[in-house]
């Protein structure tokens, strides 16, 4: 029904940050992995539950949700958790912080040379995950969605994006081809 589909926007809302709701209506987070980043006790991925849907953070804030070694393993892990539950009709990947998620994280790769940086197969592994799951996934996208993350948005069969959320693939200014090709 209607009535219903509107709190389930609304309750989308609240839950990816495009609306502000009750306080602590977004509070039960379970770590998916023991991952730490090396600035602090940063769960890298965090997931809940909200009735039948599966939701997704990505939780680097500080670096724009770059997409790391560590943070893309988490995230399949998540996905595949969710993937499992027989409860779960949906899932929303959605990030903490101004960005749903920069692109690649070029810290990690400056001590790569170029054949070990230019085989890494992170969003191969995301979009294999993601097309192969019979779940709908939606991408809730508030912020900064570059490169690698235009790319992850882009694998998700729906994107919800909020009127902040800005879209690119900024390597092609470089003369790059986009990492996974962003062709999904």
């Amino acid at each position: 029904s209607l009535k219903m589909d509107v709190r389930a926007i609304r309750r989308l809302q609240r839950v990816s940050g495009h609306a502000s709701g009750p306080p602590g209506a977004v509070t039960s987070h379970r770590l998916v992995s023991a991952n730490r980043s090396s600035t602090a006790d940063l769960k890298l991925v965090l997931t809940e539950k909200v009735g039948r849907v599966g939701v997704i953070y990505l939780n680097r804030p500080k670096a724009l949700n770059a997409l790391s070694s560590p943070l893309v393993k988490d995230l399949v892990t998540a996905y595949r958790t969710f993937e499992n539950d027989k409860n779960i009709n949906v899932i929303v990947l959605t990030a903490r912080g101004r960005a749903f998620a920069a692109g690649a994280d070029i810290k990690e790769m400056k001590d790569m040379d170029f054949f070990t940086a230019f085989t890494r197969d992170h969003l191969n592994i995301l979009e294999e995950v993601i097309a192969q799951s019979k779940i709908p996934t939606v991408a809730a996208v508030n912020g900064y969605a570059l490169g690698g993350g235009c790319e992850l948005a882009m694998m998700c069969d729906i994107i919800y994006a909020s009127e902040k959320a800005k879209f690119g693939q900024p390597e092609i200014t470089l003369g790059t081809i986009p990492g996974a090709g962003a062709t999904s």
